[in-house]
């Protein structure tokens, strides 16, 4: 009886003494410079360059103290939702908004358009790194409706977009439609371009937070449906800033092989 019960309590005390498993998380690691400030405030120094991408009326109406007001639009070739005009041409356009590869930028913009991250997918691609997102909700002071005197930036040369700008498929490539769904579902892409690709439907909405910015819980969704890091990516959409924008994020976020896939001839 007394053996028995010292039994008992050495079990006792050994399973006492156990330690729960180990759980190791995998660190994920982005090379892009704006990935740790993801988890910090937007901070706006007297040096910073603050471009406001949302619509004239609502610029007009309420904006930032020293924004500037810029459109995507001033970038795309006239009656085009896809081409951009030469490279030479946007940053001549971008300097005489004050944007230069040396200056820290943020550009403000809405839930209702892609715009705003397809501009800072446009400037991050040109060379100019320091580029963060926001939604002007984000702001509840320092707010004027007094214009902002514009000064123009030094001339710089920037990067060629060849490199980020496909017009046609690998078979490795995986395919992300990042148009809303409803839009993905009454007008399909092409199976006859995407017969030996597999195709994944992300609205671009679903890469931002509810403050603009890039969404970090988006590595997780996107490991648990098996992309990783070293994917080749490539995303297309009806409108090139929805695909500029989904671009954006997943590079932030250090999926490093992202392009953007011209579909059509619009």
């Amino acid at each position: 009886m007394i053996i028995k019960k010292l039994s008992v309590l050495f079990l006792i005390l050994l399973t006492s003494c156990q330690l729960p498993p180990t759980i190791v998380s995998e660190r994920h690691e982005s090379s892009h410079p704006l990935f740790e400030k993801l988890d910090q405030p937007i901070v706006i120094s007297k040096d910073s360059v603050v471009l406001d991408s949302r619509a004239f009326y609502d610029y007009s109406m309420y904006h930032l103290e020293d924004s500037i007001y810029i459109r995507w639009q001033d970038f795309l070739v006239p009656r085009s939702s896809k081409k951009l005009i030469s490279e030479q041409k946007i940053a001549r356009k971008l300097a005489l908004k004050n944007v230069h590869p040396k200056k820290s930028h943020i550009i403000v913009g809405d839930s209702s358009s892609a715009e705003f991250a397809a501009l800072a997918w446009l400037l991050d691609s040109l060379g100019v790194n320091d580029v963060q997102t926001i939604y002007f909700s984000y702001f509840k002071s320092g707010l004027t409706t007094k214009k902002t005197p514009i000064k123009n930036a030094r001339p710089w040369t920037s990067k060629m977009l060849d490199s980020q700008i496909v017009s046609k498929l690998e078979g490795k490539d995986l395919v992300i439609d990042a148009r809303l769904e409803s839009v993905a579902f009454k007008l399909p892409l092409s199976q006859e371009k995407i017969k030996n690709n597999k195709v994944i439907n992300m609205p671009w909405k679903d890469f931002y937070n509810s403050y603009g910015r890039p969404k970090k819980s988006m590595i997780k969704t996107l490991k648990g449906i098996k992309i990783e890091p070293s994917q080749s990516i490539v995303v297309t959409s009806s409108h090139l800033s929805e695909a500029a924008a989904v671009s954006y994020a997943l590079k932030v976020l250090g999926y490093n092989n992202v392009k953007i896939w011209i579909n059509t001839k619009s």
